[in-house]
């Protein structure tokens, strides 16, 4: 065997390839550095066959490429094409182990698609703390990976290189023995080792009933009018980035405080996402996020802004943040984009929501018609990395500078309170300005027929589940936010029973004088003025949409989301799923016959309803 490879001049090829498969692993195995502890050896030998297999499966493409170089290039050359080949291999591979370190996830099409999106830049921050340590990575590892191919493997070690490159290839044929032998008891165990590590996974039936729904073209839906005599009330939507749903308090948010004195205030409100696209989209539209891409595709704008528009309702859409990234422009905002401002003035996200408080003042001012008018406002300095004023820093000490590469790796209670007290004092700056949106109102004239609102796109976890940020999973630190209401009509006082993002856009619209009947047409929430006492809601981001009851929490996977699994209130995997998967059928199946209520009917040849568990 040795002497045919040699022939083709492929063994410098093999040897390198099945020296980065054990780099790779060695690399990988902070994979499982957020797993629990295995309950049995069968677990946790699934983990290592698993990851095994992962790393093999990842290995094909530059392992086939590199084969290719060795037959086609000779001399010097040849080592310097396989180097920089298996380094760029290894550098993602890496960039993988940080992403998922830092946010629990795996490059994947969600995270490919924002890479190319217009507006990412001010939305995700990189600097060089976190651009250095490639470009060493790269410098060490040509060499290195040069000088192996320089040297002639023996045929031991071609040998050797052959079995770790088929054991790798082949080791999924091993995880279902493993996985039959580990039980139904270790049924989360498994399957979080699975979604822990990158690379392809077995196919969960909800993620190939999302991939059907997001295939079926949205159905033209209906705009309701107001009634005649509907009264020519103002709104004023004031969102906060990342204002999880214990953010606010006197010390904090002075201004906000105040304000919900005299406002309804919801204090059991779930967003309907997990980071910005779903939650904003869930608001406007009130539909689940798994409506985004079909939406997108039509570019059909939401039904409230539509029925405010027919009424004759001015628009103004003000946001630090490009409105392309989310893509907002071609969703949400689609048939008023000369109405979106988003683009101001300023290196740092305070300066920019400055700027578009100023401007937005001025436009009170100026306005020069009585037609009552939709604002909405998207505060970016409350969003990664918390932006406010270094003279203007309450509650210290603070992280000066977030460096997100050597967070990735952990961090200890005091840097924690540090990154707290960034996020505090990006509140407590955010607060200030709020206050004077709400000055504005009044110096306008504009306060007693005005509805405002105050919320939160999703929340914000700081370490409670060994995680920080948003977009991660469902637990409520991530889901929950503040919801206060202040206008005419609407009464101030304390409301505890569950209301959702979903419920907003028709809340607004039966408060101006629309029936409730016509609300299964064009909404899937409930008047927050009227919630049940009991519901399940949904929030939605790119791994798959989630169902709160009253004591677990249903993960339903997209494709790349991983497995369907059932939570505790805390966001502790349950091992066991089964029992309360039973149970929640009849909300699963409300939750399919939602997701569908405003989509074509599906092909004859589309996948069926996934099964009951």
């Amino acid at each position: 065997m040795a002497r045919t490879l040699d022939g083709y001049r492929v063994t410098p090829a093999l040897f390198l390839w099945a020296a980065n498969i054990l780099l790779g692993v060695l690399l990988s195995f902070s994979f499982f550095g957020r797993v629990s502890d295995a309950p049995s050896v069968s677990v946790g030998l699934f983990g290592v066959f698993a990851l095994l297999s992962s790393i093999g499966i990842l290995s094909l493409g530059p392992g086939l490429l590199s084969v290719l170089l060795c037959k086609v290039i000779r001399g010097p050359l040849q080592a310097w094409a396989l180097a920089l080949c298996w380094t760029i291999a290894i550098l993602v591979l890496f960039i993988d182990t940080r992403l998922h370190g830092f946010y629990g996830y795996h490059i994947n099409s969600t995270v490919m698609a924002a890479i190319f999106t217009p507006g990412i830049e001010q939305s995700v921050s990189v600097g060089w703390g976190e651009i250095l340590p490639l470009i060493f990575i790269v410098l060490g590892l040509v060499p290195a990976q040069a000088w192996l191919v320089s040297r002639r493997p023996m045929q031991k070690e071609t040998r050797w290189s052959l079995g770790i490159i088929a054991g790798s290839l082949l080791g999924f044929l091993v995880l279902p023995l493993l996985e039959s032998a580990a039980g139904p008891d270790f049924k989360g165990s498994i399957a979080e080792r699975a979604d822990a590590i990158p690379g392809p996974d077995f196919a969960d039936p909800m993620g190939v009933y999302f991939t059907d729904l997001e295939k079926r073209a949205l159905l033209d839906i209906p705009a309701p009018d107001l009634p005649e005599d509907a009264p020519s009330w103002n709104i004023l939507v004031v969102v906060l980035d990342c204002l999880r749903a214990d953010a606010l308090s006197p010390g904090v948010s002075p201004r906000i405080h105040a304000f919900a004195q005299d406002a309804r205030q919801f204090q059991n409100h779930m967003s309907g996402g997990n980071w910005t696209q779903h939650g904003i989209f869930s608001l406007i539209y009130g539909w689940h996020g798994s409506y985004w891409k079909p939406t997108l595709k039509k570019k059909a704008a939401p039904p409230l802004l539509r029925t405010l528009k027919k009424a004759g309702y001015d628009f103004r859409i003000s946001a630090a943040a490009a409105q392309t990234f989310p893509a907002f422009r071609d969703t949400a905002w689609v048939e008023i984009q000369e109405d979106v401002y988003d683009q101001f003035p300023g290196e740092s996200p305070w300066k920019r929501d400055e700027q578009a408080v100023h401007d937005f003042s001025k436009w009170l001012q100026e306005r020069e018609t009585t037609a009552p008018f939709f604002s909405f406002f998207l505060l970016d300095s409350t969003h990664q990395v918390y932006s406010f004023p270094q003279d203007d820093a309450p509650f210290t000490p603070f992280e000066e500078t977030i460096r997100y590469l050597p967070i990735s790796y952990g961090t200890d209670t005091e840097q924690r309170e540090r990154i707290r007290n960034r996020y505090r004092n990006a509140i407590h700056y955010a607060d200030g300005l709020v206050g004077q949106i709400l000055d504005s109102l009044s110096e306008n004239g504009l306060k007693e027929n005005t509805l405002v609102v105050i919320t939160g796109d999703h929340g914000e976890e700081f370490w409670e589940h060994e995680i920080w940020g948003h977009s991660t999973n469902f637990s409520k630190e991530q889901v929950y936010v503040p919801f206060l209401i202040q206008g005419p009509t609407v009464s101030a006082g304390i409301e505890t029973r569950p209301t959702s993002h979903l419920d907003f856009s028709r809340t607004i619209l039966e408060w101006l004088g629309v029936s409730p009947s016509f609300a299964s047409e064009y909404s899937l929430g409930e008047n927050m003025f009227r919630p049940k006492d009991h519901r399940t809601r949904v929030a939605g981001g790119w791994q798959g949409l989630a169902l709160h009851n009253q004591d677990h929490i249903i993960f339903l996977p997209s494709p790349e989301g991983g497995r369907t699994s059932v939570y505790t209130e805390n966001w502790e995997r349950l091992n066991n799923p089964d029992a309360v998967l039973k149970n929640a059928q009849p909300a699963i199946q409300r939750l399919q016959e939602e997701c569908a209520r405003f989509l074509a009917p599906a092909l004859q040849n589309s996948p069926p309803i996934p099964p009951k568990r």
